[in-house]
Order: structure tokens, then sequence, then C-alpha cells
């Protein structure tokens, strides 16, 4: 409260433990400085229950008018073993205060949806979930599958993700032939058959990722 009175253009508040400082945090971001902050939280999405259970029930609903029109954006990290031994590398979910995200935020009873919101949201809204990133880190090499796994937030959609299918379909993928060759960048021999599209037309590529055929 006292860094409030030296009239500070940014504000870093090393962690929010309980009701107190949670509420610290938002009264500076609520005149109008930019507040930075951290929290024990297994995600991004489970970020906004934890601030507002910290509070009493009849306080919950000024909490939740607080968080909605303050916040801006939260980012989870994990950090996970790198795949040639070398120390560890993050993985990270993101989840940007949409419009949506604030309208769930106020409403008790939806915003267990906010998670969803995160999964989908990533060209639109710039999120990230961390089993986004997980495969992005497992294609560049920089984990092993086994890690990704271990540490997905639903290990099975990505074991499907990784071996080449999802929610029984083919990936879609748009974009020029460049960024189609950089997609099929040898890391694995995975199965795989993909479509993009290119100058107005449609191009099939089939058979794995280390010998790609164009049809």
């Amino acid at each position: 409260v006292s860094a409030l009175r030296e009239d500070p253009d940014v504000i870093l508040l090393g962690e929010m433990r309980d009701a107190a400082s949670i509420d610290t945090a938002l009264t500076a971001a609520e005149t109008g400085h930019l507040v930075f902050t951290t929290l024990h939280s297994p995600a991004a999405a489970d970020t906004v229950p934890r601030i507002i259970s910290s509070f009493s029930p009849d306080a919950q609903g000024t909490i939740r008018a607080k968080l909605a029109q303050n916040l801006r954006a939260v980012v989870a990290q994990r950090l996970l073993p790198r795949a040639d031994g070398g120390g560890r590398t993050v993985a990270c979910e993101v989840m940007t205060a949409s419009p949506r995200v604030r309208e769930l935020i106020l409403d008790p009873q939806r915003v267990k949806e906010i998670s969803d919101l995160v999964k989908g949201g990533a060209i639109v809204e710039g999120m990230l979930s961390f089993d986004q990133h997980l495969f992005e880190l497992c294609r560049k090499g920089d984990i092993t599958d086994e890690t990704a796994l271990q540490h997905a937030t639903s290990a099975t959609d990505l074991k499907l993700k990784l071996d080449g299918t999802y929610n029984g379909e083919a990936f879609a993928v748009k974009g020029s032939m460049g960024e189609l060759a950089e997609l099929l960048r040898p890391t694995k021999p995975w199965p795989l058959t993909v479509n993009a599209e290119a100058g107005g037309a449609t191009v099939d590529v089939k058979g794995s990722i280390a010998n790609p055929q164009a049809a």
C-alpha cells in the first residue's frame, strides 16, 4: 500500500498469498497501475477461482467485478527437463482477458468454461494451452514425448495429436507451402495426412513426416 503513495507506473508484488495481498493488487490495478504478481496455481484458468475462493462468500461478488475489470492476462509456467539433458525448458499456458473471459469471471456458474476458451482461443485471442505448447516443444525436439505426456493437461488428447490424429481426423493446416514444409520438418516418422491450401488450390500431402509425398 505504501508503494501507491510514491506514484509508480509499474508495481511488482512478489506473491499474492492471502485475501489482503490480492485485494492490494486489485486496488493498485484499479488506480491505473500496471501490476505484476505471482500466485500458486496449476493452470492459467485455475487462477480465477483460486483468487475468488480466497475471500469470504459475501465479498466474492465484489472481487469478481474487480477481477473482470482489471485483469489483463495470466501466464502459467512449468519447468520440464530438456530432451538432450541440458537443463530445463519452460512450458507456458497463456490466458488473455478477452471480453468472453471477463463475462465468465462474473458468472460463478460458468467460470469453469474459461479452460475451454484457453484451449480454443490461440488464433483469435492470443491464448495458448499447456498441451499446445507441449506439442510444439515436442515437434522442435526440446522435450521427449514421455515428458510431454507426463505433464499434459489431457494426456489422451496430446498422445493422439503426437501420433498424427486428433478427434479422429487428420490435421487441417492452412498456409503457404513454406509453412507446410516447416510443419513437416522431420522429427519422427509419424504417419500423417495433411491438407494445405496453396494459391487457392488444395494440396494433399500423404505419407510420413520423414518422407512426405504431394499428390
